[in-house]
């Protein structure tokens, strides 16, 4: 038999928004950080970390594709759970788990997805009449 090599689909990116963009390049670098942690920093405060980082790929995904007055809901979780992200990659930081260079790379990461669902949240409710 011959094996078929199938190229991945093409994503529909018109309604991916910048933060879901974000989010999901953020995750791809906890997780191949993760998979070089000893057990129990993997299995502990990394789990957390990619399990928020993926609910807020959820959320933010979810309220892309909500209608306009739905979607300050999912925003304003998915900014809390940045806001959580970051104290656990610090928390993460302050243990040793990781080094300062990968600390200020999250952190550069985490600080612009904050300000983009911000922005994006604010957007939304200067916009309600």
């Amino acid at each position: 038999k011959t094996m078929v090599i199938k190229s991945p689909p093409q994503r529909n990116l018109s309604f991916e928004a910048p933060l879901v963009h974000k989010t999901c390049e953020f995750y791809k670098i906890i997780y191949l950080c993760s998979g070089r942690l000893p057990k129990r920093d993997r299995f502990s405060l990394f789990l957390k970390i990619e399990q928020i980082c993926l609910e807020v790929i959820g959320l933010s995904l979810t309220a892309s594709l909500e209608k306009r007055l739905n979607k300050s809901p999912y925003l304003s979780k998915a900014r809390i759970q940045i806001e959580t992200l970051k104290r656990l990659v610090r928390i993460a930081f302050e243990l040793d788990i990781i080094d300062s260079k990968k600390y200020l790379k999250f952190e550069l990461s985490l600080q612009e997805m904050s300000k983009m669902s911000t922005n994006w949240l604010n957007s939304l409710n200067k916009e309600i009449p």
